[in-house]
């Protein structure tokens, strides 16, 4: 058997395909087999292993870690490793010439994780049609309001707070959209968004118990995350949320008190740290399974290593905390002009930097992996079953262009009844993907993205919305070898929903 370490994640849909997945473990290479999301396009047959003539997979990425450890990915599997030093000469030759004959030993490794794919095989048709399993009406992925108004006041804030608590008739029609579909379904989720969704938390209550007895009745996947700003998280909250299935949150601290309190302030200027931070120590003495993802948002003079410092004397230790980092952009907000922000190049370097750092101080990194999968960097608002929904029933695909027409893709009734404009529809889960961009369809990262990390830019500017893990995956590749070492399986955990933009993992 070849005892290397390289690490395969492989995805599932069907029984039959689980068991073959054990076939090529046990009788093909020693490789280390992790379920995480049905895909069954990712497969490997068994037939197919046995097929001589093996090529690199264009969809293949690599990097060094600090301690000279080639690191492979591979994004039409999701599939990463490391190989082992005395491998490192063959993977380089498998990697530039590919093989002739069968691929057995380390190549056999390589070929089970998609790194090495069959002499002549399309790789083209297959992401294609990989890309048709994001039409799942078996899916229903909510991202409720329910308040738009917000108890702070964020110097980099791109909302302007027009509504305030969600219309009882809205709150009805939530619950009724979810009966009618709930037997139809395998998996829902639901993201509380505003606006502060917990200065409302009887609303996150009602809707939650309206749907729970089916989710065990017909056996649904659920899951339930909220964007929070940590303000009115208190410890009984938290665990009536939970209890619920709600365990989730995405709560965001801009460093310690001098940093935070001169960007995210109360309404009437007075600091937020204090309170929230208090809060979070408070949930870490209790017993809860949650999951916290704390995330920065960073400028140029924040003083992230003085905060991480703060946090790994807290948190460490704790694998209910996670962090992360994201600079400070102009997002339409009215202090745009005003605002300091990190150059794209400083801030890509920034946040790995800090990914980096914030491991070696024992605090785990959320989301990095997540966005690697097939569909991992495909944003929520080019999914087909994804919707926002207002406080007063208007719908929406992003949670960022609420003043936009083009934004306002239909309305909720009382009835349930989600009344769409299909054409406003098509320009986010259908407009200039990777189908149609001859850039992204060469993509090595196309399996990810799909060209669509971020519908809103092509929309707006016609760009190529290119996604930091894309543009940055050496590095994105070595963080994960580094989490991997000190805090192994963390990257096989299951994702938190799905890939989300700025806007809604915290702001």
């Amino acid at each position: 058997m070849n005892k290397t370490m390289f690490v395969i994640k492989t995805f599932t849909k069907l029984l039959i395909f689980c068991i073959i997945t054990l076939l090529l473990h046990k009788t093909i290479c020693e490789v280390t087999i992790v379920p995480l999301r049905s895909n069954p396009s990712t497969f490997i047959p068994l037939q197919e292993m046995e097929k001589e003539a093996w090529v690199p997979s264009r969809f293949n990425a690599q990097s060094r870690s600090d301690d000279g450890t080639l690191i492979l990915y591979n994004s039409f599997t999701g599939n990463m490793g490391g190989v082992p030093i005395e491998n490192t000469d063959e993977a380089l030759t498998l990697l530039k010439q590919g093989i002739e004959g069968p691929a057995t030993g380390f190549a056999a490794d390589l070929a089970a994780g998609g790194i090495l794919v069959k002499k002549g095989t399309d790789e083209f048709q297959r992401v294609s049609f990989q890309r048709t399993d994001l039409n799942r009406p078996d899916y229903l992925h909510l991202i409720l309001m329910p308040s738009e108004e917000c108890n702070f006041r964020c110097t980099y804030c791109y909302e302007t707070f027009p509504r305030g608590r969600m219309h009882d008739e809205i709150v009805e029609g939530v619950k009724n959209l979810i009966q009618s579909r709930i037997q139809k379904l395998t998996k829902l989720a639901i993201s509380w968004f505003g606006g502060e969704p917990l200065s409302e938390p009887d609303i996150l209550l009602e809707i939650t118990d309206s749907f729970l007895p089916q989710i065990e009745k017909f056996n649904i996947e659920y899951q339930s995350i909220v964007t929070t700003n940590g303000y009115h998280l208190t410890a009984e909250l938290c665990e009536q949320l939970v209890s619920r299935g709600i365990r989730t949150f995405n709560i965001t601290l801009d460093g310690l008190q001098k940093d935070h309190d001169s960007t995210r302030i109360l309404r009437g200027g007075a600091g937020t740290f204090d309170t929230i931070f208090t809060n979070l120590r408070a949930l870490k003495q209790t017993s809860l399974p949650f999951k916290i993802n704390i995330r920065n948002n960073f400028h140029p003079t924040t003083d992230i290593d003085q905060f991480l410092a703060a946090l790994s004397q807290e948190f460490a230790g704790d694998p209910r905390f996670h962090v992360y980092f994201r600079p400070v952009g102009k997002w339409g907000g009215s202090n745009d002009d005003h605002l300091t922000v990190c150059t794209e190049r400083d801030a890509r370097k920034t946040m790995f930097e800090a990914d980096k750092k914030a491991i070696e101080h024992g605090l785990p990194v959320v989301t990095l992996n997540e966005f690697l999968q097939p569909f991992g960097a495909v944003c929520y608002a080019a999914k087909p079953y994804s919707f926002v929904i207002g406080s007063d029933g208007m719908v929406y695909k992003c949670t960022v262009a609420f003043d936009s027409d083009f934004n306002r893709v239909g309305r909720l009734y009382a009835d349930g009844y989600l009344e769409l404009d299909y054409d406003k529809l098509a320009l986010w889960v259908m407009g200039g993907g990777a189908d149609e961009d001859s850039i992204c369809q060469r993509c090595f990262f196309r399996p990810s993205c799909h060209g669509m990390a971020c519908p809103l830019v092509r929309i707006e500017s016609g760009k190529r919305p290119c996604p930091h893990e894309k543009t940055g995956i050496k590095e994105v590749l070595r963080v994960l070898w580094e989490q991997h070492k000190r805090f192994p399986g963390k990257n096989e955990e299951p994702t938190t929903l799905s890939y989300l933009p700025s806007a809604l993992e915290g702001r």
